[in-house]
C-alpha cells in the first residue's frame, strides 16, 4: 500500500497547541525481521519513548495522552502476523481522538517522535522516490503494458494485432512480392500507431510520470518513433527484459531506472544550488541561513539530507523557527522547544508553496551542511 500525496496533505493539516502527537515508523519487512524481532524492536522504541516523555516538561494531560498513544500502537501492531508491506507509519494523539496508520512498501528507519506536529519527513523522502511508470513490452505484433507504482505492478493492456495474410499462389507471391511485403509493413506501422494511441490514453488516465520500453528492442525503438511528443519527453529508458518476463523481474528493472532518475535529479539540483552560492545568488546553505530564508517566505526549493534531525525552537506567536535561543532577539520564554526543527521547516516550506527534495544518497549534501534552499528572491544575509 502506498500513502498518497493527498493523504500526506491531510495528515499535515493536524494541528495541536497543547497535546503532542506520537509518530511511529517501524521496519516490518519479513525478509529481514521475523515477527518476534520487529516486535522486540518496537518494544525497545516504546520503552525509550516513555523514558523521554517522563524527562520532558509536558503537562500531565500531554504525558497521559502520549503514554496512551504508545499502548495503542503496540496493541495495533502485535496482532499483525502475515503481511506483504515492508514498513508501517502510525500517527496517534489519544486526547484528540486521532489515529492513522499507513502500510508502506519501502524500508524506513525505526523511530518514535513525539512533537506538536506529525513527524512526516520520512514520508516526503518515501513519496519522492515513488514515480508512476508505464512499462511497455513489445513484440512484432503484440504489446503488453504494465503500471508500476512503488512496489505495485498491474498489467493494463495486452494488445495483439494479426499481421499475416492468407497464402497466395506462388506466381502471385513472386510477381507481387514487393507489394505483398509493403502490405505487411503498412499493417505493422498501423499496429504501432494504434499501440502508441493506447499508451497515450493509459498514460493520461493513470497520471503516470515516465514510460519505459522493453521486450524486442528493435520493435520498441520503432514504437518510440510513433509516440506522441509528450510521451517522448516522459521516456525514461529502454530495459533489457523479455516480452514474457515475470512481474517481479519487471519491478526490479524499473527500480534500477528509478534510482538513476532520482540520482540525476539530485545531482542537477545540488549543482544548481552550488552555482547560485558561488555567485552569491538565489541560494542559501546551512540550517541557520535556511531558517532565516523561511522567515521571508523566500524558499522555492528546500533540499534536505535524509535522516538529518536537529532540535530547535518555534516562536509561540509567529511560528518562526530557530536552531538556538541565541538567534532570537526577544524574550527566550516566547520560544517553544521542538524535537526536530527540520520537520517543522519542511512543513513551513510546503505552506509557502516550496518544493521539497529529500536527498537519500549519503554524502551528497555534505558540502551544503545537510540542508540548503533555492530562493525566489534575494534576501538580506
Amino acid at each position: 500500500m502506498l500513502i498518497t500525496k493527498r493523504q500526506l496533505d491531510e495528515l499535515r493539516q493536524y494541528k495541536s497547541t497543547d497535546i503532542p502527537i506520537t509518530s511511529l515508523y517501524l521496519n516490518m519487512d519479513l525478509a529481514i525481521y521475523p515477527r518476534e524481532e520487529y516486535i522486540k524492536n518496537l518494544k525497545t522504541l516504546i520503552r525509550q519513548a516513555k523514558e523521554n516523555i517522563e524527562k520532558n516538561s509536558y503537562s500531565r494531560d500531554a504525558k497521559f495522552s502520549l503514554l496512551e498513544d504508545l499502548d495503542k500502537i503496540l496493541k495495533y501492531i502485535e496482532p499483525i502476523h502475515e503481511h506483504s508491506f515492508k514498513s508501517i507509519a502510525i500517527f496517534s494523539s489519544s486526547r484528540n481522538n486521532f489515529f492513522h496508520s499507513y502500510e508502506l512498501d519501502d524500508r524506513l528507519k525505526d523511530m518514535i517522535v513525539t512533537d506538536f506536529l506529525p513527524y512526516t519527513k520520512p514520508l516526503f523522502a518515501y513519496l519522492r522516490m515513488v514515480k508512476r511508470y508505464l512499462v511497455i513490452l513489445m513484440k512484432k505484433d503484440k504489446i503488453r503494458v504494465f503500471e508500476v507504482f512503488g512496489g505495485n505492478i498491474e498489467e493494463e493492456l495486452d494488445l495483439f494485432k494479426k499481421i499475416r495474410y492468407p497464402i497466395r499462389p506462388n506466381n502471385y507471391i513472386f510477381t507481387n512480392e514487393r507489394k505483398y511485403y509493403n502490405k505487411i509493413e503498412t499493417e505493422y506501422r498501423k499496429f504501432l500507431r494504434e499501440a502508441s494511441e493506447e499508451v497515450l490514453d493509459l498514460f493520461m488516465d493513470k497520471g503516470a510520470d515516465y514510460v519505459v520500453i522493453g521486450g524486442n528492442l528493435t520493435v520498441g525503438k520503432d514504437l518510440y518513433e510513433t509516440l506522441h511528443p509528450y510521451l517522448k519527453e516522459r521516456f525514461a529508458d529502454y530495459i533489457d527484459i523479455d516480452f514474457e518476463a515475470h512481474e517481479r523481474d519487471i519491478l526490479e528493472k524499473v527500480k534500477e531506472v528509478n534510482r538513476v532518475i532520482i540520482n540525476r535529479m539530485d545531482d542537477e539540483l545540488i549543482e544548481e544550488i552550488k552555482a547560485e552560492l558561488n555567485k552569491n545568488g538565489l541560494a542559501r546553505k546551512g540550517l541557520k541561513n535556511v531558517l532565516n530564508a523561511l522567515t521571508y517566505a523566500a524558499v522555492r526549493v528546500l533540499a534536505v539530507e535524509e535522516g538529518y534531525m536537529v532540535p530547535g525552537f518555534m516562536h509561540k506567536e509567529s511560528g518562526f523557527l530557530y536552531m538556538d535561543r541565541s538567534h532570537y532577539d526577544g524574550n527566550p520564554e516566547d520560544l517553544l522547544p521542538i524535537s526536530d526543527v527540520i520537520n517543522e521547516a519542511i512543513d513551513e516550506a510546503i505552506n509557502q508553496g516550496a518544493d521539497i527534495r529529500i536527498i537519500r544518497e549519503k554524502g551528497k549534501m555534505d558540502e551544503l551542511d545537510h540542508i540548503a534552499a533555492l530562493l525566489r528572491f534575494k534576501i538580506p544575509e
